[in-house]
């Protein structure tokens, strides 16, 4: 029973003794067990109630740890309860060596009333204390920007919000939704051949693979099914029609998976300050990178929640697909698609520097903004951090510059299959 703390916490022991229901949750937890950080196993949701009154009842949201604390208290010892001796107590074997059980006080121990009985604390004489063994209480230190920075740089990608409800099912819907898609292409054939396009496009790239029947069957919580529909460019010079995946759809438990994703720490640079350090160069370009969420692939894990239904035509029985990269409709996209082009400056940060230091700080979402002061040095940069971009699956397109000498760029890998990786 601690005021201060910030969250509930179960010992997996005692979570599979009770034989309830574990939620995705993957976070550091810092103050418990040996002093170092632990990460959860899980999260969930569990009912706690008074031993003397069965109508006081307390839902609780929990972490699940392998391992608390020791057991407490270390040895038995006896007390002089004094006033308590017919109190009556929340847990009335405090002072025997069992698991689960709190230090008492010394002499008269100090109590506190709660809806539970009463919650007994202090100290005991240490004297009684077998040699080698220490008393200790728990403390928390937390720095909340650096657990969660810690977090979000692990080896989780798809993070979920243990204190959301969890998915339900979502293939009905996204199978209706794309047979009204269905009725849209049988008056529509230009719309049906690029959405045709688009989809033969994803799967020849790797982008998706289908499911194979013998993993279909994955239980809705842990899946999730994406409708999707067109969503016509007109304006493009490339892609006249893209494919929205939406993450948004409501599952059968009213929440979708969206709701459910942790979005992550903005880590764009500010567009501000990404345009206005691109007007200090005197030779200056800018490029596109190509499909640039398209060329991270998520955890193999994580795919199940990113599936879809599609077929050619109304008359093929309906396929299964899961989505193998980072869907650009995902509340977490936008910061997974960071983090891959940090950690690409990262890897490189000894053999081209310089190139470490300009993707960051030169990039806004899939457009680079870079320059130098002299033609060579210009030249020099964009070949760096072409090469250092495109080893990670990052390719860059529709060049511009103030400098023609910088667009004779040679030839342009226009459909990269994905390279890059959010690494587990």
């Amino acid at each position: 029973m601690d005021s201060a703390c910030m969250n509930s916490l179960i010992s997996n022991q005692a979570f599979e003794r009770l034989g309830l229901e574990r939620r995705n949750a993957n976070i550091l937890v810092n103050g418990i067990t040996d002093g170092n950080p632990s990460k959860t196993t899980g999260a969930v949701t569990l009912q706690i109630s008074s031993r003397f009154d069965d109508r006081v009842v307390i839902v609780v949201e929990a972490l699940i740890l392998k391992k608390l604390v020791p057991d407490q208290p270390s040895q038995p010892f006896e007390v002089d309860a004094g006033a308590l001796a017919e109190a009556p107590l929340a847990d009335p074997s405090y002072n025997k060596c069992e698991p689960g059980k709190l230090y008492d006080g010394r002499g008269v121990p100090i109590a506190q009333n709660s809806v539970f009985g009463y919650l007994v604390g202090g100290h005991f004489n240490t004297s009684h204390a077998a040699e080698g063994h220490a008393v200790l209480s728990l403390t928390t230190s937390l720095n909340l920007d650096q657990t969660l920075r810690k977090f979000w740089e692990g080896d989780t990608y798809l993070p979920f919000d243990c204190t959301k409800p969890e998915l339900g099912e979502s293939a009905t819907a996204a199978i209706r939704r794309f047979k009204a898609m269905e009725r849209k292409f049988s008056i529509d054939p230009e719309l049906q051949h690029h959405y045709q396009q688009f989809m033969t496009e994803y799967l020849t790239l790797g982008h998706m693979e289908k499911v194979p029947p013998s993993e279909d069957a994955v239980a809705p919580e842990k899946s999730f099914y994406l409708p999707h529909y067109a969503v016509w460019k007109v304006d493009s010079k490339t892609t006249k029609l893209r494919v929205v995946f939406d993450a948004s759809s409501k599952s059968g438990s009213g929440v979708s998976l969206n709701d459910c994703l942790l979005v992550g720490p903005n880590v764009n640079e500010s567009l501000f300050n990404v345009f206005l350090r691109w007007h200090t160069y005197k030779i200056a370009f800018i490029a596109d990178i190509v499909k640039m969420y398209r060329q991270i692939l998520v955890a193999r894990e994580d795919a199940d929640y990113l599936q879809i239904v599609w077929r050619n035509s109304p008359d093929q029985p309906l396929e299964h697909y899961r989505l193998l990269t980072v869907t650009y409709s995902t509340a977490s996209a936008a910061y997974q698609a960071m983090a891959a082009l940090r950690r690409v400056a990262e890897d490189n940060k000894e053999e081209h520097p310089l190139v470490a230091e300009r993707i960051p700080r030169n990039i806004y979402v899939d457009h680079l903004f870079s320059g130098a002061d002299s033609i060579d040095d210009a030249k020099l940069l964009r070949n760096e951090i072409t090469h250092v971009l495109e080893s990670a699956g990052f390719v860059l397109r529709k060049w511009s510059s103030n400098e023609p000498q910088l667009l004779e760029c040679g030839a342009i890998q226009d459909e990269p299959s994905a390279k890059s990786t959010l690494r587990r």
